[in-house]
């Protein structure tokens, strides 16, 4: 029963410390500096010819570890990023 409780706890606490992070706008000025585009498959190759389709946020190593279709990125700290998008900082995961 105590351990249970203990697990209860301890699940509890770590939901609560998590943080929703607002999505990055293309917009933003910190993605028009990174040339971040939400949807990697809509990059315009002539603009961006060092694009690779097999790069997106999801095989990036500064994608944060987590659940879901927008996470943190190390490099743009108080939003999330699209695991879908890309910029030009994209770095493979090792």
């Amino acid at each position: 029963m105590v351990l249970a409780a203990a697990g209860f706890v301890a699940r509890g606490a770590a939901t609560a410390h998590a943080e929703v992070l607002p999505a990055l706008s293309e917009s933003d000025p910190v993605a028009r500096a990174f040339n971040y585009r939400a949807d990697a498959s809509k990059i315009d190759t002539r603009e961006f010819p060092e694009y690779d389709p097999s790069q997106s946020c999801s095989s990036c190593t500064h994608l944060k570890a987590g659940e879901g279709a927008e996470r943190g990125c190390d490099l743009i700290p108080g939003k999330s990023v699209s695991i879908k998008g890309w910029c030009q900082v994209w770095t493979p995961r090792s």
